[in-house]
């Protein structure tokens, strides 16, 4: 960060959120062997290929394979760590392919590379310090806070609100198994005892929108089905309520369930959206360096009309920027005197 801000601004929130990244112990490069000397051993039919399409191919397989053939042999090795996607990753992300690894998200090295090397926020297209492990994408605090495109859903939220009752979800692509831990921000800590699949929100919706053919068809399957469970279950009610006015002289009043309020997002409260996060600064190709966010002293306590998510308590406060962004936000929220911004007159 350049002494230019110094004084208006600040790296690190005061308020600790526990992510994924807190579940992982110190990333360890892999152990390499002398690559120096010549491989004794060869790929076998893969020999006849040459190098760059094997090496092409290793860009698109997940990383789990990926470094399940470079232990092969030395050949192998090699041909991995002669990748620059590969080198740039374990240099500079290397608890982004731990997370990946731990939760078993499918992410390719190209993919994790290509976002490695993004600023912007794949939500709003802000400046973004995370990934977003399920589908690896780059993602900004307010995003992972607010927008629902990064809210992972539980299989049981998947069947309940996007009507895919009776799926199996086990070889669901975009998945993750939950690492157990705490999860969410110091006030509203949740605790995760027991590994479980958390599934991408829009990948699960664009599944449902197949199965069901489309939006309004799928939102009335979901409607339908629900009211035919609230009849069931309040018949069920009807009938034990009866029974019991049977036998005494006193009728029960009859308790009757109400709709299931699907709007089940809590926001930056709700310990899913951190599930699946990492921190990982963007890589500067040019310099060769990480971009650290920085946040903004004069938005620090300060409420705002949000472009992108409307009314938003803290919502310029959860920004991070760049030095050039950050000069564009002075211009056009003024320059910060006791630590508050004070328009021109």
């Amino acid at each position: 960060m350049s002494s230019r801000f110094s004084g208006q601004t600040y790296l690190y929130q005061s308020q600790h959120y526990y992510n994924l990244g807190d579940k992982l112990s110190k990333a360890v490069r892999p152990k390499s062997r002398q690559t120096q000397e010549t491989a004794k051993h060869g790929l076998g039919a893969m020999s006849i290929l040459p190098v760059e399409v094997i090496q092409m191919t290793l860009l698109e397989v997940d990383l789990k394979a990926l470094l399940q053939f470079r232990a092969v042999n030395r050949h192998a090795q090699q041909l991995v760590e002669g990748l620059h996607e590969y080198k740039a990753v374990i240099t500079h992300a290397q608890l982004a392919l731990r997370g990946s690894l731990r939760i078993g998200a499918q992410i390719t090295l190209r993919a994790l590379n290509d976002k490695l090397c993004t600023t912007k926020c794949d939500g709003c297209g802000d400046f973004g310090g995370y990934l977003y492990l399920i589908t690896c994408q780059r993602v900004c605090f307010r995003c992972i806070c607010e927008n629902p495109q990064f809210l992972p859903l539980t299989e049981w939220d998947a069947r309940e609100i996007l009507g895919l009752k009776g799926v199996k979800f086990a070889k669901f692509a975009a998945q993750i198994t939950v690492v157990a831990g705490l999860y969410g921000y110091d006030s509203t800590l949740y605790s995760v005892k027991s590994r479980f699949r958390l599934l991408d929100y829009e990948s699960a919706r664009d599944f449902a929108l197949a199965r069901h053919g489309y939006s309004e068809a799928m939102k009335q399957s979901v409607s339908d089905r629900q009211a035919e469970d609230l009849r069931r279950a309040n018949e069920a009610i009807r009938v034990k309520n009866l029974q019991i006015s049977d036998s005494s002289r006193h009728r029960p009043q009859l308790t009757r369930l109400r709709k299931w309020d699907i709007s089940r997002d809590e926001g930056r409260e709700d310990w899913r959206r951190f599930a699946a996060i990492v921190v990982q600064p963007p890589l500067n190709k040019a310099s060769g360096l990480v971009e650290l966010g920085f946040y903004c002293v004069g938005c620090r306590d300060m409420e705002a009309q949000d472009e992108y998510f409307g009314p938003s308590p803290n919502a310029q406060s959860m920004r991070q920027f760049t030095e050039s962004t950050f000069a564009t936000h002075l211009q056009i929220y003024g320059d910060i005197q006791n630590d508050k911004h004070v328009m021109p007159h």
